[in-house]
């Protein structure tokens, strides 16, 4: 599933109280999905991670019975919580395929039964777990069989345009992210390599991303991104950053839309009409759209809806309307 489904699935699990477990490479936003959902619906979200879990804190604590001819199992920490809840919360069990056999032959018991020892989980109470797997060389010996038949699966695939959304709502740098719509196969690799190095993924060109943010000394940059993102990334990117400079500016659109330059080729045209996305509001809106008009269709398209998907207000300006209407004119004429 891409993000933005996976986003409304785990919704629909949450109110049923499904369990689900989300299988996925590193650093591709399994938690982070979890929590934005948790967010928005309000709901509790306690989290474990069951690889520094001991089988006792999922069972209960063992402890002699009154009688001394047995023992009682005691629960306590996130256990007790489980049980104890009155409002809705969903536990998140994190990285669950890097946890030893015995861990996960606990939790099996929590998330199918939901009771174990004599414990009973509160109604309230969800169960998701997230787990990389074992070809992302992130220490996972797998997940035991009848575990991953108490969830219901659902796999978490990269997508850019999910990406690009995300991206607009945290306050990325435009350039980054005019370069991955630019080269959307480098948002994630599939085939990390055995070097003690970074590679490109979700998390770490946010890493990058955090390093514009944070005002990361220029002499430093080049380096520092590399260290984010490995070397194949940033390589490209500074290349791209370099194309850049090439493409006219922003502002010379701004000022004069039926003379500024248009960019040579698809590629740079397409990473300029990210720029002037995010430079669009309310004032801008009326010269950009007429620079817009010049460009192919799709691109022209490309642009407004990733403008109006970053500022939705845009969408009640009277150019974006007559927008609107002629582009669905020339659709028409075009069939």
């Amino acid at each position: 599933m891409k993000p933005a489904k996976l986003s409304k699935y785990l919704e629909y699990c949450i109110k049923n109280h499904y369990p689900v477990l989300i299988p996925g490479p590193p650093g591709v936003g399994k938690s982070d999905i979890v929590a934005h959902v948790c967010k928005i619906l309000k709901i509790r979200l306690l989290v474990t991670h069951p690889v520094v879990s001991d089988p006792t804190d999922y069972r209960g604590l063992p402890f002699p019975n009154k009688d001394r001819n047995g023992a009682d199992f005691l629960p306590f920490g996130d256990l007790k919580i489980l049980m104890e809840t009155k409002d809705e919360l969903v536990f998140l069990i994190d990285d669950l395929g890097q946890a030893p056999v015995s861990v996960q032959a606990s939790i099996m018991q929590l998330v199918l039964t939901r009771q174990i020892n004599g414990h009973k989980i509160s109604d309230k109470v969800t169960f998701i777990a997230a787990t990389n797997r074992k070809e992302d060389r992130a220490g996972v010996s797998g997940v035991i069989e009848p575990l991953i038949r108490r969830f219901y699966l659902a796999k978490l695939d990269v997508d850019w345009k999910d990406w690009f959304v995300w991206a607009a709502e945290n306050n990325m740098p435009p350039q980054l992210m005019s370069f991955i719509a630019w080269k959307p196969d480098l948002l994630n690799n599939p085939s990390p390599g055995k070097a003690i190095e970074n590679t490109y993924c979700p998390r770490t060109i946010a890493m990058l991303g955090q390093l514009y943010n944070s005002n990361c000394p220029d002499e430093l940059l080049k380096e520092a991104a590399e260290g984010a993102v490995g070397p194949e990334f940033s390589y490209q990117y500074f290349e791209f950053l370099d194309l850049m400079t090439s493409l006219p500016t922003v502002e010379s659109v701004i000022a004069d839309p039926d003379n500024a330059l248009i960019p040579p080729g698809n590629g740079s045209t397409y990473a300029f009409t990210i720029s002037l996305a995010n430079r669009m509001d309310e004032d801008t809106i009326p010269n950009i759209t007429k620079y817009l008009y010049r460009l192919p269709a799709e691109l022209n398209v490309c642009c407004m809806t990733m403008a109006t998907s970053k500022n939705p207000e845009l969408q009640n300006t009277e150019t974006f309307i007559k927008w609107t209407k002629k582009m669905h004119k020339n659709i028409f004429q075009n069939q």
